[in-house]
Protein backbone atom coordinates (compact mmCIF):
# COMPACT_ATOMS: atom_id res chain seq x y z
CA UNK A 1 0.00 0.00 0.00
CA UNK A 2 2.82 2.35 0.73
CA UNK A 3 4.17 1.65 -2.50
CA UNK A 4 0.71 3.04 -4.27
CA UNK A 5 0.70 6.43 -2.42
CA UNK A 6 4.27 6.66 -2.98
CA UNK A 7 3.65 5.95 -6.47
CA UNK A 8 0.81 8.55 -6.90
CA UNK A 9 2.23 11.08 -4.91
CA UNK A 10 5.14 10.76 -7.56
CA UNK A 11 3.16 11.02 -10.52
CA UNK A 12 1.10 14.10 -9.06
CA UNK A 13 4.65 16.02 -8.64
CA UNK A 14 5.66 15.02 -12.38
CA UNK A 15 2.30 15.38 -13.67
CA UNK A 16 2.50 19.47 -11.99
CA UNK A 17 5.70 19.77 -13.90
CA UNK A 18 4.06 19.94 -16.80
CA UNK A 19 5.62 16.83 -18.83
CA UNK A 20 3.19 15.55 -20.52
CA UNK A 21 5.20 12.53 -21.66
CA UNK A 22 5.51 12.34 -17.47
CA UNK A 23 1.70 12.92 -17.16
CA UNK A 24 1.05 10.17 -19.97
CA UNK A 25 2.54 7.70 -18.44
CA UNK A 26 1.50 8.43 -15.28
CA UNK A 27 -1.66 8.09 -16.17
CA UNK A 28 -1.13 4.76 -17.94
CA UNK A 29 0.17 3.38 -14.88
CA UNK A 30 -2.49 4.73 -12.75
CA UNK A 31 -4.94 3.56 -15.15
CA UNK A 32 -2.60 -0.18 -15.35
CA UNK A 33 -3.02 0.07 -10.92
CA UNK A 34 -6.22 0.68 -10.54
CA UNK A 35 -7.00 -2.50 -13.01
CA UNK A 36 -4.55 -4.85 -11.07
CA UNK A 37 -6.90 -3.23 -7.97
CA UNK A 38 -9.89 -4.18 -8.98
CA UNK A 39 -8.20 -7.91 -10.11
CA UNK A 40 -6.66 -8.40 -6.69
CA UNK A 41 -10.35 -7.76 -4.84
CA UNK A 42 -11.71 -9.88 -7.25
CA UNK A 43 -9.07 -13.02 -6.34
CA UNK A 44 -10.17 -11.91 -2.78
CA UNK A 45 -14.02 -12.82 -3.19
CA UNK A 46 -12.88 -16.04 -5.49
CA UNK A 47 -10.90 -17.07 -2.61
CA UNK A 48 -13.13 -16.78 -0.21
CA UNK A 49 -15.65 -18.33 -2.02
CA UNK A 50 -13.51 -21.82 -3.27
CA UNK A 51 -12.63 -21.63 0.98
CA UNK A 52 -16.28 -21.65 1.32
CA UNK A 53 -16.79 -24.23 -0.81
CA UNK A 54 -13.68 -26.67 0.04
CA UNK A 55 -15.58 -26.68 4.13
CA UNK A 56 -18.79 -27.42 2.49
CA UNK A 57 -16.76 -30.68 0.68
CA UNK A 58 -14.68 -31.82 3.82
CA UNK A 59 -17.93 -31.63 5.87
CA UNK A 60 -20.00 -33.91 3.48
CA UNK A 61 -16.83 -36.03 3.30
CA UNK A 62 -16.88 -36.29 7.80
CA UNK A 63 -20.80 -36.86 7.13
CA UNK A 64 -20.31 -40.00 4.44
CA UNK A 65 -17.94 -41.26 6.37
CA UNK A 66 -19.78 -41.52 9.56
CA UNK A 67 -22.41 -42.64 7.57
CA UNK A 68 -19.94 -45.82 6.07
CA UNK A 69 -21.51 -49.33 7.23
CA UNK A 70 -18.22 -51.34 7.59
CA UNK A 71 -19.25 -55.43 6.05
CA UNK A 72 -16.79 -56.90 8.90
CA UNK A 73 -17.27 -59.97 11.06
CA UNK A 74 -18.54 -59.84 14.17
CA UNK A 75 -15.91 -58.41 16.51
CA UNK A 76 -16.46 -60.17 19.63
CA UNK A 77 -17.07 -63.78 17.95
CA UNK A 78 -13.67 -62.97 15.94
CA UNK A 79 -11.76 -62.23 19.69
CA UNK A 80 -12.98 -65.04 21.29
CA UNK A 81 -11.74 -67.60 18.48
CA UNK A 82 -8.13 -65.28 17.78
CA UNK A 83 -7.74 -65.47 21.82
CA UNK A 84 -8.53 -69.03 22.10
CA UNK A 85 -6.45 -70.14 18.19
CA UNK A 86 -2.90 -69.91 18.01
CA UNK A 87 -2.95 -70.91 14.16
CA UNK A 88 -5.61 -68.33 13.58
CA UNK A 89 -4.60 -66.07 15.45
CA UNK A 90 -0.77 -65.54 12.96
CA UNK A 91 -3.35 -65.44 10.17
CA UNK A 92 -4.85 -62.34 11.46
CA UNK A 93 -2.19 -60.24 12.09
CA UNK A 94 -0.83 -58.55 10.10
CA UNK A 95 2.84 -58.96 9.70
CA UNK A 96 5.67 -57.55 10.66
CA UNK A 97 3.56 -56.25 13.38
CA UNK A 98 4.51 -53.02 15.11
CA UNK A 99 5.17 -52.83 19.34
CA UNK A 100 5.28 -50.46 21.26
CA UNK A 101 6.97 -50.89 25.15
CA UNK A 102 6.21 -47.65 27.02
CA UNK A 103 7.05 -48.46 30.80
CA UNK A 104 7.11 -45.29 33.20
CA UNK A 105 9.75 -42.57 33.32
CA UNK A 106 11.92 -44.98 30.72
CA UNK A 107 11.73 -44.58 27.03
CA UNK A 108 9.73 -45.95 24.81
CA UNK A 109 10.87 -49.16 22.71
CA UNK A 110 9.46 -49.50 19.19
CA UNK A 111 10.11 -52.96 17.25
CA UNK A 112 8.53 -55.10 14.92
CA UNK A 113 7.84 -58.95 15.28
CA UNK A 114 7.84 -61.52 12.40
CA UNK A 115 5.50 -64.76 12.28
CA UNK A 116 8.78 -66.31 13.66
CA UNK A 117 8.88 -64.30 16.23
CA UNK A 118 5.23 -63.93 17.74
CA UNK A 119 4.64 -65.54 21.14
CA UNK A 120 0.95 -65.51 21.17
CA UNK A 121 1.74 -66.73 25.22
CA UNK A 122 3.34 -63.32 25.95
CA UNK A 123 -0.31 -61.55 25.23
CA UNK A 124 -3.30 -63.36 26.58
CA UNK A 125 -6.43 -62.13 24.66
CA UNK A 126 -9.56 -62.81 26.99
CA UNK A 127 -12.49 -60.58 26.81
CA UNK A 128 -12.95 -60.02 30.45
CA UNK A 129 -11.47 -56.81 31.66
CA UNK A 130 -10.92 -55.86 28.42
CA UNK A 131 -12.54 -52.90 26.88
CA UNK A 132 -12.97 -52.69 23.50
CA UNK A 133 -13.01 -49.47 21.18
CA UNK A 134 -13.77 -49.32 17.73
CA UNK A 135 -11.20 -46.72 16.48
CA UNK A 136 -7.56 -45.58 17.91
CA UNK A 137 -9.19 -42.53 20.08
CA UNK A 138 -10.70 -44.98 22.49
CA UNK A 139 -14.02 -43.56 21.75
CA UNK A 140 -17.33 -44.86 19.99
CA UNK A 141 -17.19 -44.27 16.06
CA UNK A 142 -18.32 -45.65 13.14
CA UNK A 143 -14.94 -46.54 11.86
CA UNK A 144 -13.04 -49.79 10.51
CA UNK A 145 -11.01 -49.93 13.82
CA UNK A 146 -11.38 -51.83 17.36
CA UNK A 147 -9.01 -51.29 19.97
CA UNK A 148 -8.72 -53.79 22.70
CA UNK A 149 -7.72 -52.57 26.03
CA UNK A 150 -6.57 -54.38 28.66
CA UNK A 151 -5.87 -52.89 31.99
CA UNK A 152 -4.59 -55.15 34.90
CA UNK A 153 -4.95 -53.16 38.17
CA UNK A 154 -3.53 -55.80 40.20
CA UNK A 155 -1.13 -56.64 37.61
CA UNK A 156 -0.28 -53.15 36.81
CA UNK A 157 -0.54 -54.06 33.14
CA UNK A 158 -1.95 -51.87 30.06
CA UNK A 159 -1.90 -53.32 27.19
CA UNK A 160 -3.46 -52.31 23.80
CA UNK A 161 -4.01 -54.36 20.75
CA UNK A 162 -5.18 -52.27 17.70
CA UNK A 163 -7.67 -53.74 14.89
CA UNK A 164 -8.48 -52.67 11.74
CA UNK A 165 -10.81 -54.75 9.00
CA UNK A 166 -9.24 -56.15 5.64
CA UNK A 167 -11.88 -57.63 3.31
CA UNK A 168 -14.49 -57.66 5.58
CA UNK A 169 -11.80 -60.10 8.33
CA UNK A 170 -10.63 -58.38 11.55
CA UNK A 171 -6.50 -58.12 11.91
CA UNK A 172 -4.16 -57.14 14.43
CA UNK A 173 -1.90 -54.12 13.17
CA UNK A 174 -0.46 -52.76 16.09
CA UNK A 175 0.38 -53.60 20.13
CA UNK A 176 1.20 -51.03 22.95
CA UNK A 177 2.42 -52.36 26.19
CA UNK A 178 2.63 -49.70 28.55
CA UNK A 179 3.44 -52.40 31.67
Amino acid sequence: MKRVVVFLLSGLCLAGCGNDQWKEKYQRSKANMDRLQESFETLKIEKSKLESELHEVNFKIAQQHENTNYSNENFLSFIIRFSEDKDFQKQRIKFPIKITESYLGMNDTIYSVGVEQWNSDKYKFHPEGFNIYDNEELSLKNTNFRVLRWHGIESCGDLCFYFKGFEGKWHLYKVIDRG
